[in-house]
């Protein structure tokens, strides 16, 4: 790549709908995949279940500053 990129790393969940694969491919920069999944932590609707991937600011409106660093810490 002109940047020197040799890597890109992308959250698998909604990436097939936005990236171009290929591009990356075509440029030498190699794709990795994240699979990181939050752990359940308390939302605003407990009695709709646990509702996962939604974005950090859900989390840090949701939880203590100590029950965020503990779970964005997890494999």
């Amino acid at each position: 790549s002109k940047l020197g990129v040799r890597e890109y790393y992308y959250g698998g969940t909604g990436a097939k709908a936005y990236m171009d694969f290929e591009k990356f491919r075509q440029s030498g920069i190699n794709l990795v995949e994240q699979n990181w999944a939050c752990a359940p932590y308390n939302q605003q609707h407990p009695q709709a279940g646990f509702l996962p991937n939604l974005s950090i600011i859900d989390l840090l409106a949701n939880e203590p500053t100590e029950t965020v660093q503990t779970i964005l810490k997890e494999e």
